[in-house]
């Protein structure tokens, strides 16, 4: 038979209440006792405790409302000796438990039965995240729709914050045990690394692309920097301009927007200048300007017009280029390997033109296409035109119209050429340095002649083939000479042919025939007319008819050939031996010119008697006088008597 003690209270030396027992709760120490069971002991049943701090409690269950348990430790070698954890049931079975594993690892594991969520609260009851049943975590939400999902109320916060020092890797992304990719960030970036190929979707569909090349948008293989993609345009971009790229099949372009009073621009630059170069477009102004090497170089304004060096003045400066330099080679239109062209362009019925200036007169030149008469004028001096071009394709310097008498030049399509001035020089043509030909003559494109010139300054005209001989003109000579004025041609060119013959000579000089001595020289010839008088051997006067007392004469070089008829036209006692003819042209040679005396000249005389008929006269030359001697009886004349005179004479 078993004792059995019963109390109510046990209490320790001090009085204080060890253990107490009312209304079926039985109450183990007071305030600030420690309860201890020793090791070995064996605590069962249900625990109903105020305080609980060390020592072992096997499959025990703590329910009620507890404060002030710092430590409670769970230690067991029975029951489920391998997965020791503390279960949380609510009277009607297992919700919850604390575990630890056989390997040491520690959790919590909600609603053993699989039906329950498992959650975690803050600040006063607020819960903060959820692990449902099926696996879903949230954050910020009790009813996540992810694996992962955080919801915040405001828009702004920290959903992920890492406050350690050096790089730090926010979230590892592996497949089949290896990296694909990460997100990691340090004290001043983020970033997102992964192993090839970081790839952005929407509505299941890839919309950019970043690789070991470059960021892709709209295309899963960049070929630059920034490739943005709207379909295949079937080319790689440049080499030397692979940084952005946009790309299309059709149409491509790239919009820069700002705002109404406000600027769009493109600017380039140097390690030395970050605005050596741009391209700007000003939506005040509604104008574009072209900078470069830090200065504006070009602009186009509001109305289209193109100033290169200088911004356009009017409107109807549609293309304006201003240059500080006058060597500076203001324009140029060049096309290697084929033709180049600057058309200008006017309206119907109107005139095309450019126009020349300085910065004192802007209309000092003028190239002008005539609409009215197609034809290209070119205006100098102060718009004064002095070339024209008509429609026929003529030439025309320094006159507008077609005309033979006209000053200028005149150069028909047919390929006339034609000079006409008023005075000096109508052509000249200018070799410098060198002998040789001056111009050259050619028919079907074969020579047939050139006029050269010599390092003497001598002009030669020479025939095509080298049997052909040249005329040299020098220093007062006309010389035939040799093909191209190489040597003499002496004694062996005529001048004409018994078929082609030249009329008329007209000599400053002599000629000489037959020879080049001083006998052979004809320096003289002469035609003229004299009119004579008579005298009597006594010195009277025998007046002569008037219309009949004319006589002619020819001089060729020493030699005088006069001829006539005179006739006296009235008689007052002529006496004498012989009368005298007075008035010869030209003087009778001495007798030092002349070896025999009376051999002066020669010829007849024919007298004309009215009452005995004809007779021939007798006559002498006077030695260096103008006159000769008529041996005829003064007395024996009578009015309208004739002399029919021809003879011949010598002068020195």
């Amino acid at each position: 038979m078993s004792s059995i003690l019963k109390v109510d209270t046990i209490q320790d030396q001090d009085g204080n209440n060890i253990i107490s027992e009312a209304a079926n709760v039985i109450t183990i120490g007071a305030s600030g006792d420690t309860i201890t069971v020793p090791a070995g002991a064996t605590l069962s049943g249900d625990l109903n405790a105020d305080n609980l701090t060390s020592g072992t409690v096997p499959d025990a269950r703590i329910t009620g409302a507890y404060t002030g348990i710092t430590n409670l430790t769970i230690d067991t070698n029975t029951g489920d000796a391998n997965n020791p954890f503390v279960s949380f049931d609510n009277n009607d079975g297992n919700i919850g438990q604390v575990r630890m594993s056989s390997s040491g690892d520690f959790g919590f594991r909600a609603n053993t039965g699989g039906t329950g969520n498992m959650f975690f609260q803050t600040g006063g009851g607020s819960e903060r995240m959820r692990i449902t049943s099926t696996g879903l975590v949230g954050i910020g939400t009790a009813s996540p729709g992810a694996k992962l999902e955080i919801q915040t109320s405001t828009d702004w916060g920290n959903i992920i914050n890492s406050t350690n020092s050096g790089t730090q890797y926010l979230k590892q992304f592996e497949y089949n045990g290896s990296s694909i990719g990460k997100i990691r960030g340090d004290n001043s970036s983020i970033a997102i690394e992964s192993g090839s190929n970081l790839i952005l979707q929407t509505a299941n569909t890839e919309r950019a692309r970043l690789n070991s090349t470059g960021l892709g948008i709209g295309t899963s293989s960049p070929a630059a920097k920034l490739q943005v993609t709207t379909a295949s345009s079937g080319i790689a971009p440049h080499v030397s301009a692979d940084e952005i790229a946009i790309e299309n099949s059709a149409n491509a372009g790239i919009s820069i927007l700002s705002g109404n009073s406000n600027e769009g621009a493109i600017y380039f630059g140097d390690n030395g200048d970050n605005d050596i170069g741009r391209i700007r477009y000003s939506h005040s102004s509604n104008s574009m300007d072209f900078l470069v090497n830090a200065s504006i170089r070009a602009t186009i304004n509001s109305a289209g017009n193109v100033g290169i060096g200088g911004v356009p003045a009017t409107v109807n400066q549609r293309l304006f280029i201003e240059g500080n330099n006058s060597a500076l080679i203001m324009a140029e239109i060049k096309n290697i390997g084929g033709p180049s062209a600057l058309q200008i362009t006017a309206n119907n019925g109107t005139d095309a033109r450019v126009v020349f200036g300085d910065l004192a007169d802007n209309g000092r030149g003028r190239i002008i296409y005539s609409n009215s008469d197609e034809s290209m004028q070119f205006a100098v001096n102060n718009l004064s035109e002095k070339m024209r071009i008509d429609s026929s394709g003529r030439l025309l310097v320094g006159k507008t119209a077609i005309g033979d008498d006209t000053v200028g030049v005149e150069i028909r399509g047919d390929g006339l050429g034609q000079f006409t001035r008023s005075g000096n020089k109508v052509l000249m043509l200018n070799r410098k340095s060198s002998d040789g030909a001056i111009q050259e003559f050619r028919k079907d494109n074969t020579k047939v002649g050139t006029i050269s010139c010599d390092a003497s300054q001598n002009l030669t005209i020479q025939g095509k083939a080298s049997s052909d001989f040249s005329i040299l003109f020098g220093t007062n000579k006309l010389n035939p000479k040799n093909y191209a004025g190489t040597g003499a041609k002496d004694n062996a060119v005529d001048l004409g042919d018994n078929d082609d013959r030249w009329k008329d000579l007209y000599l400053g000089g002599g000629a000489f025939l037959g020879g080049t001595g001083a006998a052979n020289k004809l320096e003289d010839y002469e035609e003229g007319t004299f009119t004579p008088t008579l005298n009597t051997s006594t010195g009277a006067s025998l007046p002569l008819n008037s219309g009949i007392d004319v006589m002619s004469y020819t001089k060729i070089g020493r030699v005088v050939h006069i001829q006539g008829l005179i006739r006296l036209a009235s008689l007052t006692n002529p006496s004498g031996a012989f009368f005298q003819i007075i008035g010869l042209p030209f003087t009778t040679a001495s007798s030092s010119s002349i070896t025999q005396y009376g051999g002066r000249g020669g010829g007849a005389i024919y007298y004309d008697d009215v009452g005995t008929g004809k007779s021939v006269l007798p006559f002498t030359f006077s030695e260096g006088q103008t006159r000769f001697n008529v041996y005829k009886d003064a007395s024996t004349l009578a009015v309208n008597d004739d002399f029919q005179i021809a003879l011949t004479y010598f002068t020195n």
